[in-house]
């Protein structure tokens, strides 16, 4: 999966939004800044799976985050951070959503309760990008196995085409030394 294409799709989550409030008339942006400064959070990084690897790397980040990436199971680094939540797909963590306040502190419930939700959203993203990358490379795989075939179907012919000539040459040669002096049968296979 893309990181750039990725963090595109994810980014959305962060901010909370990036649509046009139409009550409130204010961008996307301002919205993100508002969601974040209402929870109080100056810091937030979401990580994915590193693709073949074992690292989560960042794919989006919010505020002064200094993060490279994490090991499974490993504290994150770069904190304190007020909440820490796994992205869940298929039984298993497939990324972090770290959320940083200035202080520390722990995110109030209903903060905590719309992290989650960004958290399960990213990781429907996630899963999504995985299996889009799976479809493209099955996609790749099929074309593959096509192209063999054809190929295994022109040598085929290819074969077929130059066997038939030599079955007449050997057959010519196996009977010669029976009819060498038959001149009738070598002037006749001659011509």
């Amino acid at each position: 999966l893309p990181i750039a294409a990725f963090a595109a799709d994810v980014e959305p989550f962060l901010a909370g939004t990036t649509r046009n409030c139409a009550e409130c008339d204010l961008s996307g942006r301002d919205l993100q800044e508002r969601n974040f400064q209402r929870s109080r959070l100056d810091r937030a990084v979401l990580l994915v799976e590193e693709r073949g690897g074992p690292r989560f790397l960042p794919v989006a980040l919010h505020g002064a985050v200094q993060l490279t990436g994490v090991e499974p199971g490993a504290s994150p680094g770069d904190g304190p951070w007020s909440a820490t939540l796994p992205l869940m797909s298929g039984g298993r963590t497939t990324g972090l959503l770290l959320l940083g306040r200035a202080d520390g502190a722990p995110l109030a419930p209903a903060d905590q309760e719309l992290a989650e939700r960004l958290a399960e959203g990213a990781a429907g993203i996630v899963e999504r990008g995985r299996m889009s990358a799976e479809l493209a490379h099955t996609r790749e795989l099929l074309a593959r196995a096509d192209r063999l075939a054809a190929l295994g179907t022109l040598a085929a012919g290819v074969a077929h085409d130059i066997r038939n000539p030599l079955v007449s040459v050997r057959t010519f040669i196996q009977l010669l030394p029976e009819r060498l002096h038959d001149e009738e049968f070598r002037t006749g296979f001659r011509d």
